[in-house]
Parts: structure tokens; sequence; C-alpha cells
């Protein structure tokens, strides 16, 4: 029997997300910006800024940019499939 969850991955803040990855605090801050070292970056450069208030991100070096879903797929190089409640009662 599947169990199913009400998590939606997009109410993640990425800052808890960041913590998660092993960066307690942002390498600088300025405002509603937080500054990480980039994860997906093999030189770990400060290149990658947080809103918090939106909870976007941007790559300065790169230009990559977006939510969850893009950060999780600059990180791994694949595409993820979360699945909300809605999705997961039309797999059962």
């Amino acid at each position: 029997m599947a169990i199913v969850m009400n998590f939606d991955p997009r109410k993640v803040k990425l800052t808890d997300f960041m913590k998660a990855l092993g960066q307690e605090h942002p390498v600088a801050a300025d405002g509603n910006l937080r500054i990480y070292n980039a994860p997906y970056d093999d030189a770990h450069e400060p290149t990658m800024v947080i809103n918090v208030e939106t909870n976007l991100w941007r790559d300065t070096k790169s230009g990559a940019h977006g939510g969850i879903y893009d950060l999780v797929y600059e990180i791994t190089g694949s595409a993820c499939l979360l699945y909300t409640s809605d999705a997961a009662d039309d797999l059962i």
C-alpha cells in the first residue's frame, strides 16, 4: 500500500534546503538576498543568490535561476518527479 503525504516541495524554503546540503549560513546577506557558495559548481564560488521573499534563486556566474525544482536539477543534472497529494491520488 502506498503512503501518500501531503507535501509540496515548492513550499520548502531554499535557505532550509541549503542548510540540508550542509551550508548552515550564507556567505553574505543584503536585505532579502542571501549569497551562498554554489553547490552545483565544482569551484563552489559564492555566486548563488537566494531571494528569501520570493523563494527564488539566481546564479550570477551562469545565469541559471528558478525555484527548488530548478535548483535540484542544477545539482543532480536530472529532473526529479515529486508528487503532491492530488497527483499521488491519481496513481492509486
